[in-house]
């Protein structure tokens, strides 16, 4: 079931996906051919991402347990993401909308 990402009120993403199994988490975004800007996908129990076998860039955003943006990277395919220490989840979506949202540092979003 697609959850929806949320900032002070505002859905930011309407169609993302919870990668909360081992299986779903090793896949991740691979494979699959682009990101709509409303898509995403949240990882969770996870602090750092590739992008190895994925054919377009992402935008990262490393959230602590509370959903506080604790990083934003940029990720063009076949890179490691850093090990972000405060992050307990991790949300993949399209290059570029992380910023067309206005995501920063501090911000608490909501999955819903």
């Amino acid at each position: 079931m697609k959850k929806k990402i949320a900032c002070a009120g505002r859905i930011l993403w309407d169609s993302v996906e919870t990668a909360n199994s081992f299986f779903k988490r090793f896949k991740g975004l691979m494979g699959r051919r682009s990101l709509l800007e409303s898509e995403g996908m949240l990882i969770t129990c996870c602090n750092q991402v590739h992008t190895f076998n994925m054919r377009f860039t992402i935008d990262v955003i490393y959230l602590s347990k509370q959903m506080r943006v604790v990083r934003v990277d940029t990720l063009p395919p076949n890179r490691i993401g850093p090990f972000v220490k405060n992050a307990v989840s991790v949300l993949e979506v399209a290059a570029g909308t992380s910023a067309l949202n206005g995501i920063k540092l501090g911000d608490e979003l909501a999955l819903i």
